[in-house]
């Protein structure tokens, strides 16, 4: 008699676990699941996103860091001459659909190396631009103007070229030799005194791909004075 209920006992386990998962227990592990699944993605899209990111902030400071370089280099240059009016340095204070596009024209002392390896000094009209707005060649392009005829329209330069791309604006800030601050200038308006400013303010606009703005800047200290 105890060997046949023993038997019964274990016969009615065996019936208990040949029926398996209950449907709400399947839905429970199934929730888990997907909410773990959701975890996991949400983690991964972050990441991927945060290195997409990081690579367009960079990219962005390495256009940033090589207009802002030459610039800098080419401004500082800067020259005016007492003998010579046709020496100037304009800087026009401007925008395009809300953005900044100041432009600024003046005269530099450029060194190139010739054939014979010796450092010849050339003075050169150059410009600064941003493309329009309204054209989709220029858009977002930051074009250099160089003329050897210094004192002529450098509209009709000898060379022109593109800085870069993804300019969405450019502003130059123009200080004297007491600090003030100016948004445009001109060496032959009495407001400059007829001088070159002291230095200027470049600050950039880039775009990045995912059409986030971000701003870098740099100062040029010019170091003649008329």
């Amino acid at each position: 008699m105890i060997l046949s209920a023993e038997c019964g006992v274990r016969s009615a386990e065996l019936e208990k676990n040949a029926e398996g998962f209950t449907l709400i227990e399947i839905l429970v592990a199934l929730a888990i699941l997907g909410l773990a699944a959701s975890v996991i993605y949400s983690s991964y899209s972050l990441t991927v996103e945060a290195i997409d990111d990081g690579m367009m902030m960079v990219e962005a400071h390495q256009i940033a860091r090589g207009i802002l370089g030459r610039m800098a280099r080419e401004i500082s240059s800067a020259y005016l001459s007492e003998s010579d009016s046709t020496f100037t340095f304009v800087g026009e204070d401007d925008e395009e659909e809300g953005f900044p596009s100041d432009r600024l024209g003046f005269t530099a002392a450029l060194y190139r190396l010739y054939p014979k390896d010796s450092r010849i000094g050339n003075l050169a009209g150059i410009e600064y631009r941003l493309g329009s707005a309204t054209r989709d060649r220029e858009r977002g392009r930051l074009f250099r103007r160089e003329n050897f005829r210094v004192g002529q329209n450098l509209a009709g330069g000898e060379f022109a070229a593109e800085l870069g791309e993804r300019v969405r604006g450019i502003d130059f800030t123009y200080f004297d030799r007491e600090g003030r601050e100016f948004e445009e200038w001109n060496s032959q308006e009495k407001e400059s005194g007829n001088k070159l400013p002291a230095a200027v303010k470049i600050t950039l606009m880039i775009e990045q791909e995912n059409g986030t703005l971000r701003l870098f800047s740099t100062m040029a200290e010019i170091a003649l004075e008329r």
